[in-house]
């Protein structure tokens, strides 16, 4: 009886000063408060998988000797690292503007190579006409989880951050669905043979380029913003310093 009364004490304590629960509670009470933090979260667990497909490819590619695997290890592997500038410049006691235009920076020279990583992948896509085949069924769930991602992804990114850290993280994952997009219909047109295989190529090749391009203007648009960020912070300190020696 004691502690019933003892824990209904605090839980009327934390209700009159805005206290989160403790525990695994306090945890999920404060994503869904913060989006931020949620966001964070997010991206560390695409960082853990990520990673994973990182050690997979990278596997299959030592053991096969396959130039294909390797290029998909060297994808995930920029992917990973993008995120995990993204996470740790998230932190709470690196929060400052300087980081997140150096994580802007950082990010868009790395997405700007994982653009001619993936020129190199649909140019061995192209020339061996590589594609996953699956089932009509498993094609059709694998169709809608990737239309739900980007969609997903797509509100997301046009939803207004203040934050630059968290444009650059929705630009991350923008790249990765248009990625998805293409192997997408690459996997469509090979499972379901609707057309002849050079109009095939063709339409592969043609999305391929198009994806490419998208990440690398990603990248370059992200460099410009950090850049800019960096720039008018050393304005306001140059103007600080004037302002000191003027006092």
């Amino acid at each position: 009886m004691k502690r019933i009364c003892k824990n209904s004490k605090i839980k009327n304590q934390r209700k009159q000063t805005g206290m989160t629960p403790g525990g695994y509670a306090g945890i999920l009470m404060g994503l869904k408060q913060n989006p931020e933090h949620r966001l964070l979260w997010m991206a560390a667990g695409s960082l853990c998988l990520n990673l994973t497909y990182v050690f997979y490819n990278g596997l299959l590619g030592v053991t096969y000797r396959s130039l294909w695997f390797v290029t998909m290890c060297m994808y995930y592997g920029v992917l990973s690292f993008m995120r995990f500038i993204a996470v740790v410049c998230g932190l709470t006691w690196w929060r400052s503007e300087t980081a997140d235009g150096l994580a802007a920076v950082l990010c868009g020279c790395l997405l700007t190579i994982l653009s001619f990583v993936l020129m190199g992948a649909q140019y061995l896509s192209w020339v061996r006409n590589r594609a996953a085949v699956y089932d009509e069924i498993l094609m059709i769930t694998i169709a809608a989880y990737t239309f739900y991602k980007l969609t997903w992804t797509i509100i997301r990114v046009f939803r207004k951050q203040k934050r630059l850290l968290f444009q650059v993280i929705g630009n991350i994952s923008l790249a990765e669905a248009a990625v998805s997009v293409l192997t997408l219909q690459r996997s469509m047109i090979a499972s379901f043979g609707a057309m002849g295989q050079e109009t095939a190529r063709l339409m592969n090749g043609l999305t391929g380029v198009g994806v490419c391009l998208f990440a690398g203007g990603l990248g370059v648009r992200m460099i410009q913003k950090g850049i800019g960020i960096r720039s008018e912070e050393r304005q306001i300190e140059r103007k600080r310093q004037l302002c000191g020696h003027a006092e």
